[in-house]
C-alpha cells in the first residue's frame, strides 16, 4: 500500500511539475522582454555586473581601429527660441550646423570610405544654415540620424530628410539606464538594431518573439558595456580615437580620409548634455547606443536552447521543493517548525529570494541574462503558503480519523 501510494503521488506530481515549470519559464521570458526592472533588483544587478566585469572576466576591448568618436559638445550656435504661439522668447543653443555640414562635406568626398556613421544629434529646431546641411545628408551613404519621443511619447522626427532611427530607452522605478528595447511601439526601429541591419543586411522579424539572423532574441535586455567614457582618457590602457569635431579642420583631406577608412564613426555629445546614469557609472548617449549594438552583434540577447533548458530545470527544482519536499518535511517534522505564522512567511520569502538570486546570478554569468527575482520569490512563497494550508488540513483530518479509530478501539 505504501509503494502504491508513492507511485500515485509521483504520477500526479510529475505532470504538475512539468506544466507549472513550463508556465513559469514562458512567464519569465515575458518579464525579460519588459524594458525595465524593479528597483529592489538593481542591487543584485550592480553586484553581479561588478563581479563579472572586474573580478571574473577580463574581456578584451573591441578593436579600437574599428571606431572613431567625434565629440560635438563644444560646437554650439545660438538660434531664436519661440513659444507655443510662435513669439520669440529668447535663444537656445544647438549643435553648430555649419561645422556639421563642413564635416559631412569632407565625408562625402569619399562617401563609401567609412563603414558606418552614427549621428546621435537631435534636429528638432530649424536654423538659417539648414539648407547646406540637408544637401550633405542627401549625398551621404551608410549612416543613421537619431530622433526621440516627446513628453507625450510621440516621435519627434528630424526636420531634415534623413535615414533615421529612434534612440530612446525606458526606465521604470529605477532612474538609471539598465535595459534597451530594440523595437519600440511595435514598429519603431532603434539605432542599435538599424546599425546591425544596415551593416549585415539583416532584417528583424516580428512574431511571438523577435528573430534576427535566424535566432530568437529578447527585444529588451540588459546591456553589458565594452567601451566606457574612461576609454577616451589618456589614462586608459586601450585608448580609442576621440576627437572634437572642430579639430578636423586642421587635418588635410588625405589624413581625414585615412582616419575614417572602414570605421564606424560615432558623432554626438560625449561630455556635456547627453549624459546618463548606468550601473557602470555615467555614460554618454552615443556610448549607450554603440554598446547596445555591440551586444546585439555578439548575440547577447539571443535565446539559446541551453538557456531555455537552464530556466526550465531551475523551475522544476523549485517546484519539486514546493509541491513535494516541503510538504513531506512539514508532515514529518512539524514539531520543529516555528509556530509564528509571520515568521514562517518571512522565512519562506527570503528562502525563495535567496534561491532566485543564485539562479539569476548563474544566468547572468553564463548567459548574460538576469531573471526577475522579486516577482518569482513572492509568487512561490504565496504558493508555498497555499500548499501548506492544504497540507495542514490533510494532517488535521488524518489526526481526527486516528482519534476516532482509537476511541472506537477503546
Amino acid at each position: 500500500m505504501i509503494l502504491f501510494g508513492f507511485i500515485i503521488r509521483k504520477r500526479i506530481l510529475i505532470p504538475i511539475l512539468i506544466f507549472h515549470s513550463l508556465f513559469l519559464s514562458v512567464f519569465s521570458l515575458y518579464l525579460l522582454n519588459l524594458p525595465y526592472i524593479y528597483e529592489d533588483e538593481l542591487r543584485l544587478i550592480q553586484i553581479t555586473s561588478a563581479i563579472k566585469k572586474f573580478i571574473i572576466s577580463k574581456e578584451e576591448k573591441p578593436d579600437r581601429k574599428r571606431f572613431l568618436f567625434v565629440n560635438v559638445a563644444w560646437e554650439k550656435q545660438l538660434i531664436e527660441k519661440n513659444d507655443m504661439d510662435g513669439f520669440p522668447m529668447g535663444n537656445q543653443a544647438i549643435t553648430n550646423r555649419v561645422v556639421l555640414a563642413d564635416f559631412f562635406s569632407r565625408v562625402n568626398k569619399k562617401p563609401n570610405n567609412h563603414k558606418y556613421l552614427i549621428c546621435d544629434i537631435s534636429f528638432v529646431a530649424p536654423s538659417v544654415n539648414d539648407e547646406k546641411l540637408q544637401s550633405e545628408f542627401d549625398k551621404m551613404h551608410n549612416y543613421t540620424v537619431s530622433y526621440h519621443k516627446d513628453e507625450n511619447g510621440e516621435p519627434q522626427n528630424p526636420i531634415f530628410n534623413v535615414s533615421k532611427s529612434i534612440s530612446d530607452y525606458t526606465t521604470f522605478n529605477v532612474d538609471k539606464f539598465i535595459k534597451f528595447k530594440l523595437v519600440q511601439s511595435d514598429s519603431l526601429t532603434t539605432t542599435p538594431i538599424k546599425i546591425y541591419q544596415d551593416i549585415y543586411n539583416k532584417k528583424i522579424e516580428k512574431g511571438l518573439f523577435y528573430k534576427l539572423d535566424n535566432y530568437y532574441i529578447l527585444n529588451s535586455f540588459i546591456v553589458d558595456f565594452r567601451i566606457w567614457s574612461y576609454d577616451f582618457s589618456d589614462n586608459s590602457s586601450y585608448k580609442y580615437d576621440y576627437i572634437n569635431i572642430g579639430d578636423f579642420k586642421f587635418l588635410p583631406d588625405s589624413a581625414f580620409q585615412k582616419l575614417l577608412k572602414d570605421r564606424i564613426v560615432v558623432i554626438g555629445d560625449f561630455e556635456l548634455n547627453d549624459i546618463h546614469e548606468t550601473v557602470y557609472g555615467d555614460m554618454s548617449g552615443p556610448l549607450i547606443l554603440l554598446n547596445t549594438f555591440l551586444a546585439v552583434e555578439k548575440g547577447e540577447n539571443r535565446l539559446s536552447v541551453y538557456y531555455l533548458l537552464f530556466i526550465l530545470f531551475s523551475f522544476i527544482l523549485i517546484n519539486y521543493y514546493v509541491f513535494d519536499v516541503n510538504i513531506r518535511f512539514k508532515e514529518q517534522f512539524s514539531h520543529l517548525i516555528a509556530k509564528s505564522p509571520i515568521y514562517n512567511e518571512m522565512l519562506r520569502f527570503f528562502l525563495y529570494l535567496f534561491y532566485f538570486s543564485i539562479i539569476s546570478s548563474i544566468s547572468f554569468f553564463i548567459f548574460n541574462i538576469h531573471i526577475s527575482i522579486l516577482l518569482f520569490s513572492g509568487y512561490m512563497s504565496s504558493l508555498d503558503i497555499i500548499n501548506n494550508y492544504f497540507a495542514d488540513r490533510r494532517q488535521n483530518k488524518r489526526i481526527q480519523q486516528e482519534n476516532v479509530f482509537f476511541d472506537i478501539d477503546d
